[in-house]
C-alpha cells in the first residue's frame, strides 16, 4: 500500500513539474523578448544581456519549476489523495456530498485564478493535478478498507489546526534568519542549497508577479499623442520604470482619446482617467491597474499557504500514523484518535520548541565585545544580530568583513547601516564584491538605505557586469532608491 501511495504522489509531482517548467519557460522567454528590446534602445535592463541566451534554455525553467512542484503542486497532490481516501471509506457521510464539496473547492480556486483574466497555466494546476491524482488513486488503491468514522478524520485535523499558533510561536520572528545562519551558511552543503535557491527562485517568482511587483515594465501608445500632456505622461511612466516599446507584447497599453486616457492590456481597456491629471497621480493609477490585471494574486496566496502548511501537516500526520497503531488495543473507537492526536500534538510542538533554531535568549550588550573577538562564528553572528537590533556601530571591527563565515559577514553588513563612521561605505563596497550572493546583495541594500550616492558608479558596474540575476535585481533596486533613474 505504501508503494502505491508513493507512486501516486510521485506522479502528481511529475505532472506539477511539467506544468511549472512550462510556466517558467514561457515567462523567461517573454522577459527576454521585452528586456532585449529595451536593451536595443540603450536602456539598462534586469536581467541584463549576459543572461538573455541562458534564459531561453529549458534548464533554468526546469529548476525554477521545482519551487511550484514542492509547494502548490505537492499540496494539491496530497490534498486530493487525502480526500480521495477519505471519500470512499468514510461511514455516515454521503460520498456525493464529499465529492461535491471538493468539486466546489476546485471551482472556487479556478474562479480565483481566472478572476482578472483567463490564466491557462495557473488553471492547469487546479485541473490536471486533482484529476491525475484522483484517477490514479481510484486505479491503484484497494476498496477493501473497513469504513472509517468521521471522528477518525476530524479529530486529527482539528488537532493539527490547533497546533499552528504554537508552531508559529516556536519558530519565533527570526526563524528564517536563524535557519539560514545555522543550517545553511554554516555548512558547505547548506551554502550549496542557499546558492541554488538564489539561482532558481527568481525565475519562478517572476512568472507570477503582478505589474506592480515587476522591476522594469513596458508600455506602448495606441496612437501617437503629442504635446505637453504626452511628454508629461512619458516622464511619469519612466519615473516608475515603465518604458516604451513598439511591440505587440507589453505590460501596459496606453490609449488617449481626447482628454481621456485609457490604461489596458493588449486587446482590452481596463481603466479610464484624465490625460492631464494622470502624471500627478501616476503611482496610484498604476497600482489600481496592477490590481485589476493581476492574474496571479490568488495563485501566489495559495502557493504561500501550501508552503507554510504542507510540511508541518506532513510531520503531524506522520507522527499520528506512527503513534496510533502502537496504542493499547483496549482503547475505544473514540479514545484512540483522540489520544493519538493529543500525543502527536505534544510531540510536534515539543520537538519544534526543542529543535527549531528560531528562538534563543537575547544576548546582553555587555557580552557582545567578547563574542565578536571569539573564534566561534555562531557566537559572532549572534553578537552582530544583537548589535544590529540596537543600532550599534561595528566599523571598529573591519576584519569581520573577511570572516570565513558568510553569516558573520552578512550581519556585519547589516550593522553598518547606521554607522556614522567614514569607513562604513568603504567596508560595504568591499562586501558588495563578496562571493556569497546573500552578503553582496545585503551590502547593496544597506548602501541604498544609507543614501550613499557615491556608491552609484559601483552599483552600475554590478548591474551591467554581474552574471547573477539576483545581484542585478538588488543593484537596480539600490540605484533607484538612491535617486538614479533612466529615461526611455
Amino acid at each position: 500500500m505504501g508503494a502505491r501511495f508513493s507512486v501516486i504522489i510521485l506522479a502528481g509531482l511529475l505532472v506539477s513539474q511539467l506544468i511549472g517548467t512550462l510556466q517558467v519557460f514561457i515567462s523567461n522567454r517573454a522577459i527576454v523578448r521585452s528586456m532585449s528590446a529595451l536593451h536595443d534602445r540603450g536602456l539598462l535592463t534586469v536581467p541584463n544581456e549576459t543572461l538573455f541566451a541562458g534564459l531561453q534554455e529549458p534548464g533554468p525553467a526546469f529548476f525554477g519549476g521545482f519551487f511550484f512542484t514542492f509547494t502548490i503542486g505537492a499540496a494539491l497532490t496530497v490534498l486530493t489523495l487525502a480526500l480521495t481516501r477519505a471519500v470512499r471509506p468514510v461511514r455516515g457521510i454521503s460520498r456525493r456530498f464529499l465529492c461535491g464539496g471538493f468539486f466546489l473547492l476546485l471551482m472556487f480556486c479556478l474562479f480565483g485564478v481566472n478572476k482578472n483574466g483567463f490564466n491557462p497555466v495557473g488553471s492547469a494546476y487546479f485541473i490536471v493535478l486533482p484529476v491525475v491524482t484522483a484517477a490514479l488513486a481510484r486505479l491503484l488503491l484497494t476498496t477493501e478498507d473497513p469504513p472509517r468514522a468521521p471522528w477518525n478524520i476530524l479529530v486529527p485535523a482539528a488537532f493539527f489546526l490547533f497546533s499552528l499558533p504554537f508552531l508559529a510561536s516556536a519558530a519565533g520572528p527570526d526563524f528564517f534568519h536563524q535557519v539560514r545562519d545555522r543550517w545553511l551558511l554554516a555548512h558547505p552543503w547548506g551554502r550549496a542549497v542557499n546558492d541554488a535557491y538564489y539561482r532558481s527562485t527568481l525565475h519562478a517568482a517572476e512568472s507570477v508577479k503582478s505589474f506592480d511587483q515587476k522591476l522594469i515594465r513596458t508600455y506602448r501608445f495606441d496612437g501617437n499623442p503629442e504635446g505637453k500632456d504626452a511628454f508629461l505622461l512619458r516622464r511619469a511612466l519612466n519615473a516608475k520604470d515603465v518604458f516604451s516599446l513598439s511591440a505587440p507584447e507589453v505590460d501596459l497599453v496606453v490609449h488617449a482619446v481626447g482628454d481621456v486616457l485609457y490604461l489596458g492590456v493588449p486587446g482590452k481597456r481596463v481603466l479610464a482617467t484624465d490625460l492631464a491629471a494622470f502624471p500627478a497621480g501616476a503611482p496610484a493609477w498604476l497600482e489600481r491597474f496592477s490590481d485589476r490585471t493581476d492574474r496571479w494574486k490568488f495563485f501566489r496566496r495559495a502557493t504561500f499557504f501550501a508552503m507554510v502548511l504542507l510540511y508541518p501537516a506532513f510531520l503531524f500526520f506522520l507522527i499520528y500514523a506512527i503513534v496510533s497503531p502502537i496504542l493499547p488495543a483496549r482503547m475505544g473507537p473514540r479514545q484512540r484518535p483522540l489520544i493519538a492526536s493529543g500525543l502527536s500534538f505534544v510531540l510536534l510542538i515539543g520537538g519544534a520548541f526543542l529543535l527549531t533554531p528560531g528562538r534563543e535568549a537575547p544576548v546582553p550588550l555587555s557580552e557582545t565585545p567578547a563574542m565578536l573577538q571569539s573564534d566561534n562564528p555562531e557566537r559572532q553572528a549572534r553578537a552582530l544580530r544583537t548589535l544590529c537590533v540596537h543600532g550599534r556601530d561595528v566599523s571598529s571591527f573591519p576584519t569581520l568583513r573577511e570572516n570565513p563565515s558568510p553569516a558573520v559577514r552578512y550581519w556585519f553588513a547589516r550593522c553598518l547601516e547606521k554607522s556614522p563612521s567614514a569607513e562604513a561605505a568603504a567596508l560595504l563596497l568591499d562586501l558588495m564584491e563578496d562571493s556569497q550572493v546573500t552578503v553582496a546583495t545585503t551590502a547593496m541594500e544597506v548602501l541604498a538605505r544609507r543614501k550613499d550616492r557615491a556608491a552609484i558608479p559601483a552599483l552600475l558596474d554590478k548591474l551591467t557586469g554581474s552574471r547573477h540575476w539576483y545581484v542585478q535585481w538588488y543593484a537596480y533596486r539600490a540605484l533607484r532608491r538612491l535617486g538614479w533613474c533612466q529615461s526611455g
